[in-house]
């Protein structure tokens, strides 16, 4: 089994912020997060294409938790990079494996 991975996000900004980079032959597969957004606002996850569809989340630091879980909320296509996309200034963790 691969190493689960934490990828510590502190985003200043709204915008896109990349989690894991392309790995040939491998899928980076999302297991939890544990998100907050400084405003009401909306986040995304995104690999070669939108993974999710925008996400609502109450701002104001009130964070929403996703997981942990043995099965992947989402994941990339093979050789794709994983990233997040909000609508505002952004904290948490990511958790993730990469594997085939």
């Amino acid at each position: 089994m691969a190493n689960l991975k934490f990828f510590p996000l502190a985003q200043g900004a709204a915008g896109t912020t990349e989690i894991a980079a392309a790995v040939p032959g491998n899928k980076h597969k999302v297991l939890g997060i544990t998100l907050s957004l400084a405003n009401d606002g909306t986040w995304r996850l995104t690999g070669a294409s939108n993974l999710t569809g925008n996400i609502k989340q109450d701002g104001q630091l009130q964070p929403v938790v996703i997981g942990p879980s043995i099965v992947p909320f989402q994941e990339t296509g093979v050789g794709a990079a994983l990233s997040i996309v909000t609508t505002q200034a952004a904290q948490g963790v990511v958790q993730y494996i990469t594997e085939p």
